[in-house]
């Protein structure tokens, strides 16, 4: 049973994307490469304005570019399509350095 504050948080409770960002390595690290270096409260508050309506957008379509250079790197880690070591992946990740934050120009209508 979960018995940390945020468990017990009524607003935690709807904003299951906070769980994420701050128990997930690789949403840190996207926090990281983003500008936002043990900050992941602060990376979702920045992704709420980029990506009004869908807040983990960003995440969602980092994840897989890193994944396809992973799968460059160590084509080993995967059987087919499918990546069949997610430890590896995550310590890839976790061991790149930082780029420069990419900049994201979003068109509002």
């Amino acid at each position: 049973m979960d018995t940390s504050p945020q468990a017990e948080s009524p607003a935690f409770l709807f904003m299951p994307e906070k769980a994420v960002a701050s128990s997930n390595r690789r949403f840190l690290v996207y926090s990281r490469d983003h500008g936002f270096e043990g900050d992941p409260a602060g990376m979702l508050a920045h992704d709420r304005i980029t990506w009004p309506g869908g807040v983990m957008t960003g995440y969602v379509t980092w994840i897989p570019r890193q994944m396809e250079s992973f799968r460059l790197a160590n084509p080993e880690a995967f059987h087919g399509d499918h990546l069949a070591d997610q430890d590896a992946f995550t310590s890839w990740l976790e061991a790149k350095t930082a780029p420069t934050p990419e900049v994201i120009q979003v068109e509002t209508f």
